[in-house]
């Protein structure tokens, strides 16, 4: 994780910025705005601001209840599940608590989608990147166990193939979330839900992989 969760921070931090910066200039030309319905645009804002808060944390309570993932793992995507939930909470929210015009309300509004994109960035890297470190601890164990079985004279060529493979799908996925960013979305929508179906071709195709090994091991009662 660690270095995509940095960008996107930094991403958002930016976004917060200009996002300020577009308040005050659009506070300072303010028209008159019929009250009723500035509110009732703040209202339909926040609920988008809440739905993000809840799926963050929705997100966070499973990865702190999984137990395919050690402390080590979890720390960095709780980090950064805490600091979005708070960028979302301050600079984001009040913004639209903030905004005195349609223009500036317009601006604070569209911030949520564009700054972050929760949904279709954010969360989607670190759902694939716990996925990669879970798939990565149980390939550690299944190599153990192929190992242990090619000491004592077992041939496992086919078992090590397919470790390989994973390894080999698992260094592709990880890549491939790197190199998505709220800005490569905004840029090109389509190429990256093309990206994302890649990752999730090479996580299913990782643990297809690991399962199978799993079950050469199981069928020669080899621990694992």
């Amino acid at each position: 994780m660690n270095t995509k969760s940095l960008r996107l921070a930094a991403a958002g931090l930016t976004g917060a910025l200009a996002l300020t910066i577009g308040m005050t200039a659009g506070s300072a030309g303010a028209s008159v705005t019929r009250v009723g319905s500035l509110a009732r645009q703040k209202a339909v804002c926040t609920l988008k601001v809440d739905q993000r808060v809840d799926a963050l944390g929705g997100l966070q309570a499973r990865i702190d209840a999984t137990g395919h993932l050690t402390a080590d793992q979890k720390a960095p995507i709780d980090a950064s599940i805490a600091q979005s939930i708070a960028l979302l909470n301050t600079v984001y929210r009040q913004a639209i608590a903030q905004a005195s015009t349609k223009a500036a309300l317009n601006t604070a509004c569209q911030s949520v989608y564009i700054d972050l994109r929760i949904f279709v960035v954010y969360l989607p890297q670190e759902i694939y990147t716990g996925d990669l470190d879970a798939l990565g601890n149980f390939g550690v164990k299944l190599q153990t166990a192929v190992d242990t079985e090619r000491a004592d004279g077992t041939d496992t060529t086919a078992d090590q193939a397919l470790l390989d493979d994973a390894t080999a799908k698992m260094a592709d996925a990880q890549a491939k979330i790197a190199s998505v960013s709220p800005a490569s979305y905004n840029a090109d929508p389509a190429g990256t839900k093309a990206t994302w179906d890649a990752v999730r071709g090479d996580v299913f195709g990782a643990f297809g992989d690991e399962m199978h090994v799993r079950s050469d091991l199981m069928a020669a009662n080899v621990a694992i």
